[in-house]
């Protein structure tokens, strides 16, 4: 495989930073037509980040930008990623908790909606949500970085989208390969992360908020 996919793929594995939105799967999961619903949300976010991805690569490869004179922006927008994250982190630790376990707000707006709304919602928060699209970014830079030629780059793009939702696609599959064995877990899941979100969150972006400092740095002076 190539270096420059696993390495792509490897960032898009910090698509788990997004607790909140496991959170709202999880609660579509449990609502009426669960399933349709939470399958909506997830395609139409998947959909609108693969059509940014694939547009981000044709511009990339037009313009021709490549790594051979240095590290170039790749390395630097993972340190600043990876200091954003951990930025984020220390806020949320340093903010008190609050005695009731967070509820995403968006899940306000998603509670009763039907499926087709849902893929419109799904695909707007998936361009709106800054710190996401831009961690998706980066792992779809890598790919660009690679130079593998448009056919291949194009394909890795739409690999590195589908790890990068497996936080989206994570609970649906558990959901629709267990049955009703499966919901007792997924409850269960959905009652710890609401319990300890704050925890997780903070646990999350810390982990990833240094392996891309790392990565970065890794790329700059390694």
């Amino acid at each position: 495989m190539n270096p420059a996919l696993i390495d792509a793929l490897l960032l898009a594995s910090a698509g788990w930073v997004s607790v909140g939105q496991i959170l709202v799967v999880l609660l579509l999961l449990s609502s009426d037509g669960g399933l349709r619903k939470a399958s909506a949300y997830a395609a139409g976010m998947g959909a609108a980040l693969l059509v940014i991805g694939e547009a981000t690569l044709l511009i990339g490869s037009q313009v021709g930008t490549t790594e051979s004179d240095g590290p170039g922006a790749t390395a630097w927008v993972s340190l600043i990623l990876g200091a954003l994250l951990l930025a984020f982190a220390v806020r949320t630790w340093r903010t008190p908790p609050t005695d009731d376990p967070p509820r995403p707000k968006v899940f306000e707006a998603l509670d009763g909606a039907s499926a087709t709304r849902l893929l419109g919602f799904g695909a707007f928060i998936g361009v709106v949500n800054v710190k996401n699209l831009a961690i998706y970014l980066t792992a779809v830079d890598a790919v660009r970085a690679g130079q593998m030629g448009l056919v291949p780059s194009a394909a890795s793009v739409a690999l590195v989208t589908f790890v990068f939702c497996l936080y989206l696609v994570g609970p649906i599959s558990v959901y629709v390969v267990g049955g009703a064995r499966a919901r007792p877990a997924l409850a269960w899941l959905r009652g710890a992360l609401e319990r300890n979100y704050r925890a997780v969150l903070i646990g999350v972006m810390t982990v990833f908020g240094l392996a891309f400092l790392a990565r970065g740095a890794h790329l700059i002076w390694g």
